[in-house]
C-alpha cells in the first residue's frame, strides 16, 4: 500500500527496502526526529525552567494530535521498534527523552522545581503527556479542543505539583 500511494509497485519499494520491518524502522526513525525537532520547539519557546517543561509538555501533545497515525506507529501500536538496537532510533529516542530530564534539573537547579530524582520525576511527566495524548486520539468523540484543554490541564497540575 505504501508503494501504491508513492506510485510505485511493491517489488520497487523493496529496492529501498528490505522488508516490512526495514520501511517501518525508517518510519520510526523519521518520526521520532520529527518529534524531537517539535519537543525541542516547545521547550524553546519557555524563559524560564518551569515554562520550558510545560512547553516540552504541550508540543509532545500536540505532536500527537497533529500526527496521530506517526504517534501510534512510535508509542502505541509498536513500541517494540524503540527497544531494539538500531542506532539511530536508540539516539532519536534517548535525546527525546533527555530535553525533558535536562529540562527537568534545570528547573530543580535554579529552584523553581522542588528537589527530587530527576529522572523518575520526568518519566511521570512523559506518562502524563502520553496518556493524555493516548486517549485523545484513540477515543472516539475526543475533539480537539477537548483534547487540547485536557493537555493544558494535565501539564498546569505537573507544574503545580513541581513548584517549590
Amino acid at each position: 500500500a505504501v508503494a501504491e500511494r508513492a506510485g510505485y509497485t511493491a517489488t520497487t519499494i523493496y529496492r529501498y527496502f528490505a522488508n516490512k520491518d526495514d520501511l517501518l524502522f525508517s518510519m520510526v526513525a523519521e518520526g521520532l526526529a520529527a518529534f524531537t525537532a517539535a519537543l525541542r520547539e516547545g521547550r524553546d519557546v519557555g524563559e524560564d525552567p518551569l515554562s520550558r517543561i510545560e512547553g516540552i509538555g504541550l508540543a509532545y501533545v500536540r505532536f500527537g494530535l497533529d500526527h496521530p497515525a506517526l504517534y501510534r506507529l512510535l508509542f502505541i501500536q509498536r513500541p517494540d521498534f524503540l527497544g531494539r538496537s538500531r542506532g539511530d532510533i536508540q539516539t532519536l529516542r534517548v535525546e527525546s527523552f533527555t530535553l525533558l530530564r535536562e529540562a527537568v534539573v534545570s528547573a530543580m537547579s535554579a529552584g523553581a522545581a522542588r528537589a527530587d530524582d530527576a529522572a523518575a520525576v520526568s518519566m511521570s511527566l512523559w506518562a502524563v503527556v502520553h496518556g493524555v495524548t493516548s486517549l485523545a486520539i484513540t477515543m472516539p468523540g475526543v475533539s480537539r479542543v477537548q483534547a487540547d484543554h485536557m493537555a493544558a490541564q494535565a501539564v498546569g497540575w505537573c507544574i503545580q505539583g513541581l513548584r517549590t
